[in-house]
């Protein structure tokens, strides 16, 4: 599926895997290279695939990371 995207997608995906758990074969990446197979955007198949990822969801505020101002 990712030979299916022009080699510029692809680039940006290879550099994007990088900064996930499994690379291109983790589940993240799966997902975001299905999608924008079926035709979204770099940045929605990104926002797509942190929804269907557990380890992608928002942490829960602590007092460390919220902001008193």
């Amino acid at each position: 599926m990712l030979k299916d995207l022009p080699t510029k997608t692809q680039e940006k995906l290879r550099e994007h895997a990088k900064a996930h758990a499994g690379g291109m074969r983790g589940k993240h990446m799966r997902s975001m290279v299905k999608s924008m197979t079926e035709g979204m955007t770099f940045t929605k198949a990104h926002n797509k695939a942190k929804k269907l990822d557990p380890v992608m969801k928002p942490k829960k505020p602590t007092i460390k990371n919220v902001s008193v101002y």
